[in-house]
Order: C-alpha cells, then structure tokens, then sequence
C-alpha cells in the first residue's frame, strides 16, 4: 500500500507517470495524432445532404470546425486540399506557391 502511494505521489509531482522517460508532451507527432475517417472529412468539404451513409451529424461537423479553427490559415488550407479534396503534396505546393516540404508539415 505505501509503494501505490509513493507511485501515486511521484507521479503527482512529477507530472508524468513514475518510470517513463518522457511526458506526453514530449511523444512523437504519430503518437499524439487522433486519427479519423477520410470520408468524413471529404463529406464536410463537399457539404452533401444527400441521403448518405457518410454523412455528417450536426455534432460531427462542429467538432471537425473546433479542430480546424486551431490551424493557422494555411495550415488549414493545406489540410483541406489534402484530405478532403485529395490532392497530392506535390499538386498542393504547386497551388499554393510553397515547397512540398511545407506542405507535409
């Protein structure tokens, strides 16, 4: 019972759970990445109201506004044209004027 309670306070102070090296502030970005279905973020671009399967609740597509309006104007733009109109990195530089590098980023 002490050890659960010393684990309980390291961990407390700490910040992060006893034994690991790193917080989850410190993952990597595939770590730390929610993932969704592409149909859906291709059904919010489209805007369909169309009797489909993949279309989006009223609470789906608030959620996917919240998560874009946190991206700079053109991280969203690059985020739209590849996953939801589905361009390639190489298509979405040529577009926008950046380097293909930007663009994955």
């Amino acid at each position: 019972m002490i050890a659960d309670c010393d684990w309980t306070i390291e961990w407390l102070d700490s910040g992060r759970r006893p034994g690991n090296k790193r917080g989850i502030e410190r993952r990597a970005a595939y770590q730390r990445e929610k993932l969704m279905d592409p149909v859906r973020m291709q059904a919010y671009i489209s805007q369909s109201s169309a009797g489909s399967p993949a279309n989006l609740s009223d609470w789906q597509r608030f959620q996917i506004d919240d998560a874009l309006s946190r991206l700079s104007e053109r991280e969203r733009e690059c985020y739209v044209l590849a996953h939801g109109e589905c361009f390639s990195f190489s298509e979405i530089a040529g577009m926008l004027g950046v380097s293909k590098g930007s663009v994955e980023v």
